[in-house]
């Protein structure tokens, strides 16, 4: 049902018509604002207002017309609220009201400046005007007075900013100079403030600046007594305390323990034991005439002396025990002070008075402890013995059991005896204590009283041997064996001090890099591999462990540890820089690297990073020994010289393997458009065509010609006289047709090409014939044929060229164009005129006869392509039969 606009409340349309008022009677945005305020929310609500309103004389601050339309609204009159009205929405308006405010006052200040600077453009111009056709005589020089009078009155200087002199004070240029000289003073304070303000902001930057990078710079230094210094010394000192008290205090812990167990077990016996020192008798109590009881068997006093005497000690035991904590708290306790400083030194002093005492303290209850013990132990067995002798008979019951006690007690002495020669013998053993280090301090000077007795002892020998004069000199052999069993005891003891004492090696890297590297394997906590991870190498490991079973497994799983997921990247790139400094050490040192490490660990690492590890393995095959020195090469080196790999002297063994690496590393970097030109300068050029032409595989020519780019010319003269010198038994034919392509195109004209060939012709390769055959046509037919050095090379190979049945040894056809065929037939024809003509002097050499054809008659449809080949260019001819073409 619909509801016309006079149904609508009228409070709502009051209270929208009000909001809207509101909002347009805002100030609107200043148009010097940067564009950034162009996107508030009130301003594009103004520059919608504005755009929309039917005259372009609306003013902005006239209330728009609002018309308000309800098509669907309910029966009932419902109250609405104006979604205007919040604290947010009012919040906002006041701060654009204070940012247009603001604005307004930049804008105003910028104006003021802007007019000033125009003042003083104006005044400067009027100035110019004024001033023209007066020459120099107008303005003076800095420090010095206008002599010059005027002749219509006298003359008076006026000076501006303590610089200018101005004639005529009264003249329109001292006025226009005074308001130059205001405008100046004003943008003089302007800028006053601006570099107050500019200075204030650089010394907050230097604060920013200063916060940023203090974790990088050294500390300022400070006096000895400095607060913060005393703090941190007595932070230490406090920690260093509370670690020593806190295991006094355990250990008297666990004494106090067990002497509340131990007290009870011996209350227990001393009853009984007491009881037994009276003799039995039930009318003691009441006779009259009782009498003091008998003294008592002296086994039954020694008994109850033992048990009383136990319980004695475990009591003083118990009591020092309490006591002993109590003080030991005291040193963990903040000491009194007004400053750090005075608390540190009332510590230290505390510690000095206390501290050794402490100590002897722990110590004296521990054996104070044990002598409790012992006398309890002993006053059991020899209770026990009392009573296996005290029948008519002896009981071997109880005879056995004494003996079994015996036997059990002997046994822990001998352990604590054994435990405190273990202390005695190994300098890092777990079970030394206060006994036993003042037992080795004892030993120690009986082993050099021992020392001192042995010098004595061969003096009186040697003595005696000089007095009697025996040749066998008998005295010093038997005083030297009589001198060590009389003694005996110091003997011992020289023997535990510098025989049989077991000193603990501090510098034992094989220990420390075992130790290093099952701790990291096992650790758990990804920081505490962060902080051990810098000492990570390679090389400490093959140097200590070489590389066995057991210790490449060790590495595996060390490496393994590191390179988890919960690692951060830089652990493993700090695993991966180790690489090369290993590789490096090995290749110096002639050292192979095992398979299973190259497998499991090097090759999971990028091209970079492992290559030069695969260059080291393949150094040690057979006559690969001199691919060594370039594993220890940076790695763009090491590429560069690999590929000259071949053009080293010598048997080569097999690198083709590294040598496929190493070129298609670079030529994937061509192809995506990185400068390899960097790799090949660390070679010569010359040196990299060699060992391509005598690569046993495929090669790149996109390489080859990156590497002869610029330098054609040159490179093709080396080749052609190297195929005459080296060994084609190391050349490649596929190679070499690739190279020659690269080199000769377009055609050289100053180059006998005839090494060449010669061999390309013998060994022919079926994939680049026709490129090859056609390149060589094109250097026939433009250089002249009587400066080549090998004719018969030529003619075999036209006799080739113009075979159209010419197959390799698998029966493959060798390509050539028709056009090509009929051109080599030209050139074949007039070399055979030139040969018939030459050899009409001199007599034909049967070689030449075997290779010389029969002249032939051109047929009349050859000769236009004879006329096409000796009138056209090279780089025409070229383009038509030798067609651009990718190779690998």
């Amino acid at each position: 049902m619909a509801i016309s606009k006079t149904d609508e409340p009228p409070s709502c349309k009051e209270k929208c018509i009000k909001s809207a008022s509101s909002l347009s009677s805002l100030p609107s945005l200043p148009s010097h604002l940067p564009p950034s305020y162009s996107h508030h929310p009130l301003s594009l609500m103004s520059t919608s207002s504005s755009s929309q309103s039917p005259s372009p004389k609306t003013k902005t601050n006239e209330i728009p017309k609002v018309s308000f339309e309800a098509p669907y609204s309910p029966s009932h009159t419902v109250s609405v609220v104006d979604p205007f009205d919040t604290p947010i929405f009012r919040q906002l308006v006041s701060l654009v009201k204070e940012q247009n405010a603001k604005s307004e006052i930049h804008h105003k200040s910028f104006e003021e400046q802007k007019e000033a600077i125009m003042d003083l453009r104006r005044s400067v111009e009027s100035l110019g005007k004024q001033m023209e056709g007066k020459g120099k005589g107008v303005l003076r020089n800095f420090q010095e007075d206008d002599e010059r009078q005027t002749t219509y009155q006298p003359r008076s200087s006026v000076k501006v900013a303590g610089s200018l002199n101005i004639e005529s004070p009264t003249s329109p240029v001292n006025e226009t100079f005074q308001h130059l000289t205001a405008v100046i003073e004003s943008v003089k304070d302007t800028l006053w403030n601006i570099k107050d303000t500019l200075l204030d902001h650089g010394r907050k930057f230097d604060i920013l600046i200063r916060d940023a990078i203090k974790d990088d710079q050294p500390y300022e230094e400070k006096e000895l007594d400095d607060e913060s210094t005393c703090t941190a010394l007595f932070e230490m000192a406090m920690a260093k305390t509370k670690e020593e008290v806190d295991e006094w205090i355990k250990r008297m812990d666990v004494s106090l323990v067990f002497i509340a167990l131990f007290s009870a077990v011996l209350t227990a016996f001393v009853v009984p034991a007491t009881q037994n020192l009276f003799p039995s008798s039930n009318n003691a109590s009441s006779n009259p005439t009782y009498s003091p009881p008998p003294v008592p068997d002296i086994s039954a006093q020694n008994v109850c002396v033992s048990y009383y005497l136990a319980l004695i000690l475990a009591v003083l035991d118990a009591v020092l025990s309490v006591l002993g904590r109590q003080w030991m708290s005291k040193l963990t306790n903040r000491p009194e002070g007004n400053t750090y400083k005075e608390r540190l030194m009332r510590h230290l002093e505390r510690e000095r008075l206390a501290k050794p005492w402490l100590r002897l303290l722990v110590e004296g209850l521990h054996a104070l402890l044990l002598c409790s013990i012992g006398l309890f132990v002993s006053g059991l067995l020899y209770q026990l013995w009392n009573l296996g002798v005290s029948f008519e008979e002896d009981v071997p019951r109880l005879l056995i059991t004494w003996g079994l006690g015996i036997f059990l007690s002997l046994s822990i002495l001998s352990v604590v005896l054994g435990a405190s020669m273990h202390a005695l013998i190994y300098e890092a053993s777990p079970f030394g204590g206060p006994f036993s280090r003042t037992l080795f301090m004892a030993t120690r000077k009986m082993a050099g009283s021992f020392e001192s007795w042995m010098k004595q002892v061969e003096g009186v020998a040697g003595w005696l041997d000089d007095r009697f004069k025996y040749r066998r000199r008998p005295f010093r052999k038997v005083l030297r064996i009589l001198g060590q069993m009389i003694a005996a005891p110091l003997w011992l003891a020289f023997q535990l001090v510098n025989v049989w004492r077991v000193e603990l090696r501090l510098n034992a890297d094989q220990k420390l890099w075992t130790a290093y590297m099952d701790l990291i394997a096992e650790a758990s906590d990804p920081k505490l591999l962060e902080r051990a991870v810098g000492s990570f190498s390679y090389v400490e490991w093959v140097w200590s462990q070489g590389q066995s079973q057991g210790s490449v497994d060790r590495l595996k799983k060390t490496w393994n540890r590191l390179t988890a997921t919960d690692t951060s990247i830089r652990v493993r790139e700090t695993l991966r820089s180790r690489i090369f400094p290993f590789v490096k050490h090995c290749a110096e040192n002639n050292v192979n690297i095992s398979e299973d490490v190259m497998h499991s660990i090097i090759k999971s690492y990028p091209f970079s990073t492992h290559f030069s590890a695969e260059v080291l393995s393949a150094s040690f095959d057979a006559d690969n020994a001199d691919l060594r020195p370039f594993a220890a090469l940076p790695f763009e080196k090491c590429i560069a010289h690999i590929l000259c790999s071949y053009s080293h002297p010598g048997k080569l063994g097999d690198r083709e393997r590294i040598f496929d690496l190493a070129q298609e590393h670079c030529h994937d970097l061509e192809g995506k458009g990185v400068d390899v030109t960097r790799i090949f300068s660390h070679v010569n050029p010359l040196n990299l065509i060699k060992s391509f032409i005598q690569f046993p595989g495929v090669i790149s020519y996109r390489l080859v010609r990156l590497i002869v780019k610029d330098h054609k010319l040159e490179i093709l003269r080396q080749i052609n006289e190297f195929i005459t010198t080296v060994d084609q038994s190391r050349l490649g034919p596929d190679s070499i047709s690739w190279v020659f392509l690269a080199l000769a195109d377009p055609p050289p004209t100053t180059i006998d090409l005839s090494p060449l060939i010669d061999y390309l012709s013998r060994h022919p390769y079926r994939w680049t014939w026709e490129h090859t055959s056609t390149l060589i046509m094109s250097y026939l037919t433009s250089y002249p044929l009587s400066k080549l050095s090998d004719r018969t090379a030529i003619r075999q190979f036209l006799n080739r060229h113009v075979d159209a049945e010419f197959c390799d040894e698998h029966g493959y056809r060798y390509l050539t164009s028709a056009q090509a065929r009929a051109q080599a037939r030209i050139l074949l024809a007039g070399e055979t005129r030139f040969s018939v003509s030459h050899n009409r002097c001199n007599r034909l050499s049967p070689q030449s006869a075997s290779i010389t054809t029969s002249p032939s008659v051109l047929h009349p449809a050859l000769q236009p392509h004879f006329t096409l080949a000796a009138r056209s260019s090279s780089a025409p001819f070229r383009k038509l039969l030798f067609p651009t073409f990718r190779r690998y």
